[in-house]
């Protein structure tokens, strides 16, 4: 066994490999062995992968950029959003045979943890997951991203989205520590979050229509549009086990007005004013203050709305 890793239980660990290849795949399971290693996964197909981490628990999973052909970077996403497992903070390793810039900015995109040129040594993969047990990076939401922050530098001009430690299911079980990290917590602050940021990004979105309106902006209407009905689609699906679950009304009322716009490359002025006011509406209401938020709740959710449908 690895010297640096004897300090770990990795015997008490699971790992799931995808990888359609045996051959690279007995690379990585070997080289995993060696490391002391001994539950292991593997699954050759996109959907055999999303099947196991459907219905099973696993402590690392390790997966090449490609199955047969098939991207599995939608994998990771699913699992980063909450929408595949039970486990959106699992460490990811992505293993590729060529790290194109269009594959490890996919990968990155998606929130994986770590990339590792196939094959795998075991002396990479040693480093690679002392890193996840030590220091792995804590986690960011945007409205389209969830997992871990690479941010080099953090511009001024743009909106400060705060980090956060996430429960590290592979460190608990390999050292007994589990940080200090509430699951339960995490998974509602990244719940709180991610509706924080989809507000902030209709908003943003809204402030682009009505510019276009004023022959001051760029992009096209039907575009904008668009990235506007997802947002706040996406706000009204997920605002109901968030603090901000006393805005639905308000959700609703802007993707009612949205959508009958959706189709309309030149909304006229009293639909864009609405937009506009639902748009002030959602940045009071999405407040992170929570106090004030939740006490301004009935004139926002209600007044505000009952007042922008009847316009």
């Amino acid at each position: 066994m690895n010297a640096d890793m004897d300090r770990f239980r990795l015997a008490d660990t699971n790992f799931l490999i995808a990888d359609a290849m045996p051959a690279s795949s007995e690379v990585t399971r070997n080289a995993l062995y060696d490391l002391g290693v001994r539950n292991f996964t593997i699954v050759k197909s996109v959907a055999e992968t999303r099947k196991k981490l459907e219905t099973n628990d696993f402590d690392v999973f390790i997966s090449d950029a490609y199955l047969a052909g098939e991207g599995t970077a939608s994998i990771v996403t699913d699992l980063r959003q909450g929408n595949l497992g039970n486990d959106p903070f699992i460490p990811v390793i992505a293993t590729t045979w060529e790290s194109t810039i269009e594959i490890v900015q996919e990968l990155v995109s998606a929130g994986i943890d770590q990339m590792l040129t196939l094959p795998v040594s075991t002396n990479k993969i040693s480093q690679t997951l002392t890193a996840l047990i030590e220091k792995r990076k804590p986690f960011v939401v945007t409205s389209q991203y969830i997992g871990p922050d690479r941010r080099k530098t953090r511009r001024p001009e743009v909106q400060q989205v705060p980090q956060i430690n996430v429960p590290n299911v592979l460190r608990r079980k390999v050292t007994g520590d589990d940080g200090g990290v509430s699951r339960d917590e995490v998974l509602q602050t990244i719940r709180n979050q991610r509706v924080e940021r989809f507000a902030y990004r209709i908003v943003y979105t809204i402030g682009k229509v009505a510019g276009l309106v004023n022959d001051q902006g760029q992009g096209t209407m039907t575009s904008w549009l668009s990235d506007l009905h997802v947002t706040v689609v996406e706000l009204t699906k997920h605002v109901s086990d968030t603090l901000y679950q006393h805005h639905q009304t308000l959700c609703e009322t802007l993707l009612e007005v949205v959508e009958r716009n959706l189709d309309d490359d030149s909304p006229d002025s009293t639909e864009i004013e609405t937009m506009q006011q639902l748009a002030l509406s959602v940045q009071i209401g999405f407040s992170p203050d929570e106090t004030s938020t939740i006490n301004a709740a009935p004139d926002i959710s209600a007044t505000k709305a009952g007042n922008t449908l009847a316009a």
